[in-house]
């Protein structure tokens, strides 16, 4: 489907799936952290990525686990080269612009058991109650899990429902018919959901016998207006319009020749060699 098609099924449904968006060699990188990242918490050899997630799990909090191997994922640089993919990157810009930063404190997310906990299987919600922004796009990605990976069930066009009453986190005054509304997505790995953070999402039950990660990323326009608790949250920008690579350039708020006019900035000796270095 053309961006310009995708871009009218997420306007009219609050949601779209980018098939084949992310290349085989980024994910078979990913996997490979959260392997490496499994082995150092247990400590043991294996390359089962199930058997390790589960005996991780069962010596320390799930969660605690799946921190983990997101810090580690992002440290290596995984999560923004998932989202500069070629498909994904252009997306994004058609859908927020090129000024784009992504939430450091998105998370990986793993199942491998069918559990009640609403940690793990989240019940029917909208990003916005854990305090995302109207203006923050989602993107959630399977990474394991085998083909036509079930992840999320999804109310189509409830994004346009706007902010719905919640307690004790779950929606009231919604439809009767909410459990036909339910669409449930497939997806294979590779695949891209993008979803609106007013739109109402469940974690799918788990019913496979191997565990399932996905990764979820909020992506946000950094010249839009915080419109909900993004301001409390670390933000990463990965990609400058041309305009605010001109404002960079000059250097201060109020655009003088500071930096632009006949001067090099201190360290920018020719005499000496540069030492590259890598800020994680």
């Amino acid at each position: 489907m053309k961006n310009n098609n995708l871009s009218n099924s997420f306007l009219e449904n609050g949601y779209c799936i980018l098939k084949n968006s992310i290349e085989s060699k980024t994910i078979s990188q990913i996997k490979k952290s959260i392997l490496g990242s499994l082995k150092k918490i247990v400590e043991k050899k294996s390359n089962d990525i199930d058997l390790l997630f589960k005996y991780a799990s069962k010596k320390y909090h799930q969660e605690d686990v799946q921190i983990f191997i997101h810090h580690e994922l992002q440290l290596a640089g995984l999560k923004e080269m998932a989202l500069k993919n070629e498909k994904i990157f252009n997306f994004t810009k058609k859908l927020l612009g090129p000024d784009l930063a992504y939430n450091e404190e998105g998370s990986i997310r793993g199942n491998f058991q069918k559990t009640n906990d609403n940690l793990y299987q989240k019940k029917l919600h909208q990003e916005m109650w854990s305090g995302a922004g109207l203006n923050e796009l989602r993107i959630w990605f399977p990474i394991t899990g085998g083909k036509n990976y079930s992840g999320l069930n999804i109310i189509p066009k409830s994004h346009l429902w706007g902010f719905i009453e919640n307690r004790d986190r779950e929606p009231y005054n919604i439809p009767e018919d909410i459990e036909l509304r339910k669409k449930t997505l497939r997806l294979d790995i590779g695949d891209a959901l993008f979803f609106h953070g007013l739109t109402l999402h469940e974690t799918e039950p788990h019913n496979q016998n191997k565990t399932r990660f996905a990764l979820t990323v909020g992506i946000r326009n950094f010249n839009h207006s915080f419109s909900g608790h993004q301001r409390l949250q670390n933000w990463r920008i990965y990609n400058y319009s041309t305009l605010s690579k001109i404002q960079k350039k000059l250097g201060n708020p109020m655009l003088s020749q500071y930096r632009t006019l006949n001067s090099t900035l201190s360290h920018k000796n020719k005499t000496k060699k540069g030492l590259k270095l890598y800020f994680r």
